[in-house]
């Protein structure tokens, strides 16, 4: 039981950590972002139906996030919707206006931001299910 004790604080002291590589991250998110493209792909009971890309010129779409949590979508210059955002492990989680809570996978890095999430609805026992992936470059 000294063993299984052990594993336990080694496990606890993996987790602290890792708890530092987290921050990092989030002030890689700070800036402004170009959107790119978004990957659209539609599933019927696990049966995928179609998959579309829409892409976008530079300064269309604009993702600004700022370092208080805050971020502001704008579309040709114009301010179109704003959210709250956090992190937590490697979900981006994001507070619309609306009070809809959209959780992202998300990587990023000095250049390029990638948010997948998908949105999922079940009526008379059938699944569907839209899959998305934007990409966003820094400005």
């Amino acid at each position: 039981s000294s063993l299984t004790g052990f594993i336990l604080l080694l496990s606890a002291m993996s987790f602290v950590s890792c708890e530092k590589e987290v921050e990092d991250p989030g002030k890689l998110l700070i800036g402004k972002w170009n959107q790119v493209s978004t990957k659209i792909i539609h599933y019927y009971d696990n049966v995928k139906i179609n998959e579309t890309t829409n892409t976008y010129s530079p300064g269309e779409y604009v993702l600004e996030i700022y370092e208080n949590g805050t971020a502001s979508r704008y579309y040709n210059g114009k301010i179109t919707s704003s959210y709250y955002w956090s992190i937590e492990g490697d979900i981006l989680l994001i507070t619309w206006d609306t009070g809809i809570v959209q959780k992202n996978e998300y990587s990023v890095n000095s250049y390029t931001l990638t948010l997948r999430w998908a949105v999922e609805e079940t009526s008379d026992g059938h699944t569907s299910r839209s899959e998305y992936e934007s990409v966003y470059n820094r400005d």
